[in-house]
């Protein structure tokens, strides 16, 4: 049979190179993790930096609102509450600001009453709902509000307010400006970002001010209960790996844009929230890179060294091996005469070649000497076989003796049994004659009056039946106890233990469990006749202190063990003549389809197992049933 490539020599050589090369791919891909988490540190990092650059512009341009929404709340018209003085004011300082919506300025109760650009309202406009209006009345401070579509000016955007208060410190006015998103996104396009990355800019409420790249895809939509938002409302800044607003988890960078300056107390600030997204490939994909060319480079390597290993393999050990093959195919198929012709001069190889020679020539005048000795070994071979043939043929005959002995034997016993039975019909008659002449003189003396004679005679009734019965009993107990038929197999058992240690002083130990209902009468029989047995021979043969019965029913069989501690026996004890008992018990279960096995060893006590089926016919002859 050919052999398989990855199971030669050179294969294995190559599978060695290989794994020599293992080490070296698990440090780069070891070093390209480190790597990679150095990446994202440094890159984590430098989003936060341009978070906390964007937030400076945003605050830059929120302080830079607020003041000049300071200018306004001081102009001419406005705190009087002059709608001609304050649209006049209003519009002058908006001809010359760039980035807003517009201005306007209402009073406390909300009503506008000047707005820059000038524009027909068509009729009274109130912002009291608005959120920075709110924000200022409750405070009394600059607040930045909600994203909002502008009441004024019909238009996304960002709203500010900035209270106008009287000497007493009372609100008299509120001035609203409104960013572009248009400055918004115009800011944002001087952002530097990674490739992949995005920022958002949202208000309090989690609605998206704007984003970079494709704000007009998020302007204006709520994402209050997104993870990112609420993030970002229970921490001023940090860096997180949370799912975006598309969905998509990348690594944030986030950070607040407060309205007031540092010292405000606590609740009166009102905030925009900046975040950065950061995309995996934009900090990885260098490192993917570096990882892919040192993997490439090593590969190139690892071939070069696999081509070199081939060669030298094919060079060093290929054809040397390949000889010696070809010598120990010829020396199968019997060619004696192969020979690899290597010499120790050639290295490892060429010693193993040389050795191989030398077997060769064992080898060789082994075959010699193997010719001479199995033209021996086959006439021994027909002598031998002779041999067996008369033996098979003496053990064929030793079987049938044995069989017949077997049968003789069940014969006699059952003859016995005849003249038992005939004995004790004798000896029954013989008693029931006695007590019948007891009784009839006992009558006769009655009739007499002679009642002490009577008396007397019954008496010796009495007596003769007690002996009667007595006699009765203890032969039908030998022939068959009652208690097997009367209680069943395990409580038979019982009384024969019993019955054992009262005769012979040993102890005895019985563990039953069995199904009394599933055995035949035939099964019963044979099995506490193998038990009587059993016992007798241990009495007589085994002189042994314990004996342990177990029996039980396991799947469909019955299984009688029962073991001695007593002197054991020989393998050849078995087959002497007066080993009688156990061949009649081997017939028995023969007879029921069943097993007796007996193993023991001298000094070692001896082990008898019965197994009958336990649905064997009821009626099988006399063998079952005596």
């Amino acid at each position: 049979m050919r052999t398989r490539w990855f199971s030669t020599m050179r294969a294995r050589v190559l599978a060695v190179v290989l794994l020599t090369m293992l080490p070296a791919f698990a440090l780069l891909f070891f070093n390209a993790a480190d790597e990679r988490e150095r990446a994202l540190g440094v890159t984590r990092e430098g989003a936060l930096s341009t978070v906390r650059l964007i937030a400076t512009q945003q605050s830059q341009l929120i302080r830079s609102t607020r003041q000049m929404m300071q200018l306004i709340a001081q102009a001419e018209g406005v705190r009087e509450g002059d709608p001609v003085a304050c649209n006049r004011a209003l519009n002058s300082i908006y001809a010359v600001t760039q980035g807003y919506r517009g201005f306007s300025v209402a009073r406390p109760n909300g009503d506008v009453f000047c707005v820059a650009p000038p524009r027909d309202l068509g009729q009274p406009l109130n912002t009291a709902h608005r959120s920075y209006f709110q924000k200022v009345a409750e405070t009394g401070r600059f607040a930045i509000g909600d994203f909002q579509i502008g009441a004024v000016t019909g238009t996304p955007n960002v709203s500010f307010g900035y209270p106008i208060t009287d000497t007493a410190g009372s609100l008299t006015g509120v001035v609203w400006a409104a960013w572009s998103i248009d400055r918004i996104n115009d800011l944002a396009s001087t952002w530097r970002l990674p490739e992949g990355s995005s920022v958002l800019v949202m208000d309090s409420l989690g609605t998206v001010v704007t984003r970079y790249p494709q704000w007009e895809d998020w302007v204006g939509q709520s994402f209050r209960e997104s993870e990112l938002f609420q993030r970002m409302l229970a921490q001023p800044e940090g860096t997180e790996r949370l799912p975006g607003l598309d969905g998509v988890a990348r690594w944030f960078a986030f950070s607040r844009v407060s309205s007031s300056p540092l010292g405000t107390a606590p609740g009166d600030e009102s905030y925009l929230y900046v975040a950065a997204g950061l995309s995996d490939e934009s900090f990885i994909r260098s490192v993917n890179n570096r990882l892919l060319l040192n993997l490439l480079t090593l590969t190139l390597i690892s071939a070069l060294g696999l081509i070199m290993a081939y060669g030298l393999t094919e060079w060093m050990i290929g054809r040397r091996a390949r000889r010696m093959s070809e010598t120990t195919r010829q020396l199968q198929l019997g060619n004696w005469s192969a020979r690899t012709g290597m010499t120790a001069d050639e290295g490892e190889l060429g010693a193993l070649g040389q050795t191989v020679d030398e077997m060769a020539d064992a080898l060789q005048e082994r075959d010699r000497a193997l010719q001479t000795v199995n033209a021996e070994l086959e006439e021994r071979v027909a002598f031998r076989t002779a041999e067996l043939a008369a033996a098979n043929a003496q053990l064929m005959a030793s079987q049938d003796q044995l069989r017949r002995l077997s049968r003789e034997l069940l014969e006699v016993a059952e003859e016995e049994r005849i003249r038992l039975a005939n004995d004790v019909g004798d000896e029954i008659g013989q008693g029931l004659t006695s007590i019948k002449m007891d009784v009839v003189l006992a009558q006769r003396h009655i009739a007499e009056g002679k009642i002490a004679d009577a008396k007397h005679h019954l008496v010796a009734a009495v007596r003769h039946l007690d002996s009667l019965v007595q006699s009765a009993r203890e032969i039908a107990g030998d022939l068959r106890p009652s208690v097997l038929d009367d209680f069943g197999l395990t409580a038979a058992a019982e009384g024969q233990l019993a019955e054992f240690e009262r005769q012979t002083g040993s102890a005895t130990r019985l563990r039953a469990k069995v199904d009394e209902s599933k055995l035949t009468s035939a099964v019963s029989t044979a099995a506490f006749r193998v038990l009587q047995e059993a016992l007798r021979n241990v009495a007589q043969h085994a002189h042994a202190s314990e004996v342990d019965v177990e029996l039980f029913t396991v799947d469909g069989q019955l299984v009688l063990e029962v073991r001695d501690n007593g002197q054991g026996f020989t393998p050849g004890d078995l087959t002497k003549p007066q080993s009688i008992g156990v061949l009649g018990m081997r017939e028995r279960a023969l007879q029921l389809g069943g097993t007796v096995e007996v193993v023991g060893a001298p000094g070692h006590g001896a082990t008898l197992t019965l197994v009958l089926p336990v649905a064997a016919w009821e009626t099988v002859g006399t063998v079952a049933n005596d």
